[in-house]
């Protein structure tokens, strides 16, 4: 009895919005883990049906050729460091992860652990990467940067309710 009184009382103390958080986060780095090999499989893909296939190129439309071209030096880069982008992922993930499982124990370590794991990516994939590369298109600056920014101040804002 005593046991479920804890939980309850525990689960009272904890605010909706950190399991929210939390939760969204757990989503997220599962999604990392699905598609960051999942789109260096498609980018392989890509580059050899292009490669058997070099009348493509021109029969695509002027923008598909431009997106193309852009996107191109990022693709490059992805797979000529696809190690360094694993480990980038991994790191950021596993950081995360263990974050936000500390910070729903109520951990103030959590915070600092889960904002490295936001942090060292980008500036791993800025060393190896470039900047250019890694924030090529409007989407890479709202998926590498502003979802970040936004979940660390969110994550900021429940410190309050944390103890070392």
């Amino acid at each position: 009895m005593s046991d479920s009184m804890s939980f309850e009382q525990e689960t009272e103390k904890k605010p909706g919005n950190l399991k929210v958080l939390t939760l969204l986060t757990f989503i997220g780095c599962g999604l990392q883990l699905v598609l960051t090999p999942l789109s260096i499989w498609f980018m392989r893909f890509s580059e050899k049906a292009v490669e058997a296939n070099p009348d493509a190129l021109s029969k695509m439309t002027p923008s598909q050729q431009m997106d193309y071209e852009k996107g191109k030096p990022v693709m490059d880069a992805m797979l000529a460091n696809q190690p360094i982008v694993y480990l980038m992922t991994f790191i950021g993930v596993g950081l995360c992860f263990y974050g936000a499982l500390t910070m729903r124990k109520l951990k103030k370590e959590g915070f600092y652990f889960y904002v490295l794991g936001q942090i060292v990516p980008i500036i791993i994939g800025l060393i190896f990467l470039g900047f250019s590369v890694q924030f090529s298109t409007p989407s890479s600056y709202i998926f590498g940067l502003g979802i970040p920014a936004v979940f660390i101040v969110l994550y900021g804002l429940h410190l309050k309710y944390m103890t070392k």
